[in-house]
């Protein structure tokens, strides 16, 4: 089990009420930067990055763990374990919104409310389901990334 400071946690602001904020895929906490003064005025607020994102994510990544989305929900309630958090707003964009829904429905008593933005339940299409990807685009997509991640970024963002 990996610590909140091993997933570059941040904790900051004035409010009694904890917001949870957590990133989507091929971005960091600091996609929040914007966003996060006004959250700060009004909640305790924590973030965190990803397994496999931002400076110390290769080391918080488990093949294993991190092999389905359900890993990164045992992350997001290690993590709300370890801070001793409960009725939590949790504010989830894309990968994070099913992250937050999967824990949720484990450990329904540590969330107040759930804020989901912009997230899938599928990620690939399937009989009866169009919406997400075709396996060779997803494999196109893991390849951009792997021959240049930086530039892959920047064109994402």
């Amino acid at each position: 089990m990996n610590s909140f400071s091993s997933f570059n946690g941040r904790r900051s602001g004035n409010g009694k009420d904890v917001a949870i904020l957590s990133h989507g895929f091929g971005t960091d906490q600091s996609a929040w930067t914007a966003l996060r003064p006004w959250f700060e005025a009004r909640y305790d607020v924590i973030s965190f990055d990803l397994a496999g994102c931002g400076p110390l994510g290769a080391d918080a990544y488990d093949t294993e763990r991190h092999g389905s989305l359900f890993g990164y929900a045992d992350d997001l309630l290690d993590i709300i374990d370890e801070l001793d958090l409960c009725n939590c707003t949790y504010i989830g964009h894309s990968m994070s919104g099913m992250i937050g829904a999967a824990a949720s429905v484990a450990r329904p008593d540590l969330f107040e409310r759930m804020v989901i933005i912009g997230a899938s339940p599928h990620h690939l299409d399937d009989d009866g389901y169009t919406g997400g990807f075709q396996p060779d685009d997803l494999e196109n997509l893991f390849e951009s990334m792997r021959a240049n991640y930086q530039a892959w970024v920047a064109g994402f963002a």
